[in-house]
């Protein structure tokens, strides 16, 4: 009888590990006036489904959308605009922070993506490149960036031509995998949408 119940206890234990799979993350990106969802993003991580609920004034479900992120044209669709590093550790050190960081505004580096290029712009630092959106969540990146002017010591200016991938967190998080590509540093960038305030 004991061991009966050992069994059962270790079945349903290994049940419910396997049904467990990535959690839903759920994120309200729009409300009316009077504070209902109007619009509900919906992020399933372990198919890099983004579903998209819009909901009237009175909570009905007027419409549904489904994008697969592994697909070249819903993965640009959702990396337009304009987004910006929440973070960024480098070999357990904390290189950056975005909540950490004291006026945001004037130091926080945009990262806008376009239909075929990214755009960066900050203080002291800009960078162009064209970008080609390739199935299943990876990026191919030519261009260059340059920081500081070129008259003062501390000027950098380099040439990328990088094959990165992304994996998407929620709607409105992402992390850049090799984003400074590091051959011998574990590196963890994330990025946030850059959200502007009315």
């Amino acid at each position: 009888m004991k061991q009966t119940l050992d069994h059962i206890f270790i079945l349903s234990f290994l049940f419910l590990i396997s049904c467990g799979g990535g959690d839903i993350v759920e994120e309200i990106i729009d409300k009316y006036e009077n504070g209902d969802t109007k619009v509900e993003m919906k992020f399933k991580p372990d198919e890099n489904v983004l579903e998209r609920y819009t909901y009237n004034q009175v909570g009905e479900l007027i419409y549904f959308e489904v994008d697969s992120l592994m697909q070249r044209e819903f993965f640009r669709a959702y990396l337009l605009g304009d987004w910006k590093m929440k973070f960024m550790i480098v070999d357990e050190d904390t290189v950056y922070n975005n909540e950490n960081s004291s006026d945001p505004e004037l130091t926080q580096n945009i990262y806008k993506f376009t239909h075929d290029s990214l755009f960066v712009n900050g203080w002291k630092y800009e960078a162009s490149y064209k970008v080609k959106y390739i199935d299943s969540l990876r990026v191919d990146l030519n261009g260059q960036w340059k920081f500081d002017d070129d008259s003062l010591s501390t000027y950098r200016a380099t040439s990328v031509n990088d094959k990165d991938t992304l994996i998407i967190n929620s709607y409105s998080e992402f992390v850049w995998n090799n984003f400074l590509n590091t051959v011998d540093k574990e590196e963890t960038v994330v990025f946030i949408r850059n959200k502007v305030n009315p």
